[in-house]
């Protein structure tokens, strides 16, 4: 019998994925991209395989970015095993948040449209250069 491994959606990393899949919903649909970026017209999310993604257009520039989940879930990682290196671009309170949901992913992460697009911004561009 041939039977494919599927990953138990409460591990770990799921439950990263899943965080980081809504991080990406929250800034696009709260339309704080809209700010610096226009979408190409190709955002997608799926609510049961906690993943999202989009390619942004940056307006000042026309540079293009994609993102994903994957992408933030590797961000979340590193703000969290170096945190003092983003704390020049990204609160102290969005950094201790990350630390926590990087340690528990059953943590609350509970972030506002403003707070996701910091994140955004600091995947794609490395910096918060919009509000």
């Amino acid at each position: 019998m041939n039977q494919t491994k599927t990953e138990n959606p409460n591990s770990r990393a799921q439950k990263l994925q899943s965080h980081a899949a809504d991080i990406l919903i929250t800034a696009y649909e709260g339309n704080m991209t809209g700010a610096w970026a226009n979408s190409k017209g190709d955002y997608r999310w799926d609510d049961e395989n906690n993943t999202a993604s989009v390619t942004l257009v940056e307006i000042d520039t026309e540079n293009e970015y994609f993102i994903d989940e994957t992408m933030i879930v590797r961000f979340i990682e590193k703000a969290a095993t170096d945190a003092t290196a983003f704390l020049g671009q990204l609160s102290k309170r969005l950094v201790a948040k990350l630390v926590m949901v990087w340690a528990d992913p059953d943590y609350d992460l509970d972030l506002d449209a403003v707070d996701a697009d910091c994140i955004v911004q600091m995947v794609l561009l490395g910096e918060v250069e919009y509000g």
